[in-house]
């Protein structure tokens, strides 16, 4: 899949609590200090999208063959094919857009892209914000109704 097919900057990784392995012969770990046999480094890893990468300049933004023809004088084939487009005569309907709707930004594509990884990465880190509020209250209610049925049996 993807990294454009997936929800854009949904993917993490972090370290959670130590979980002992029973898997034998995969990995072979040699203690850099035998007195302190501990990691030596933690590494953290975050996946981020293309878009979010090029976003923080990063990585460089390819440049598209629009970007490239927009500097040239336009070729005979583009002004053939802009001549030929029919040109509609139905009358479109203009609707506002709903209020929870992105706002749409005018500006070159990079900026656009670069808008909508932020965007996104504002809206996954307010659901996991959201997340988190909600097991807190189901700790908090698992904790009353343990002390409750402590107290009453």
């Amino acid at each position: 899949m993807h990294e454009r097919d997936k929800r854009v900057g949904a993917l993490r990784v972090a370290l959670g609590e130590s979980v002992e392995s029973f898997a034998k012969g995969q990995i072979r770990v040699r203690a850099f200090d035998p007195c302190n046999p501990g990691p030596c480094a933690t590494f953290r890893f975050q996946y981020r999208t293309r878009e979010f990468l090029m976003a923080q300049k990063i990585i460089q933004i390819p440049s598209t063959p629009k970007n490239k023809r927009s500097n040239s004088s336009p070729r005979p084939s583009d002004a053939d094919q802009h001549s030929k487009r029919k040109k509609s005569t139905r009358k479109v309907k203009e609707e506002s857009l709903p209020s929870h709707s992105p706002p749409i930004r005018l500006g070159s594509d990079s900026h656009d892209i670069a808008d909508a990884a932020l965007e996104a990465e504002i809206r996954t880190r307010q659901q996991m914000v959201e997340n988190l509020r909600k097991e807190r209250e189901i700790q908090v209610w698992l904790t009353f109704r343990m002390h409750y049925y402590s107290e009453c049996h």
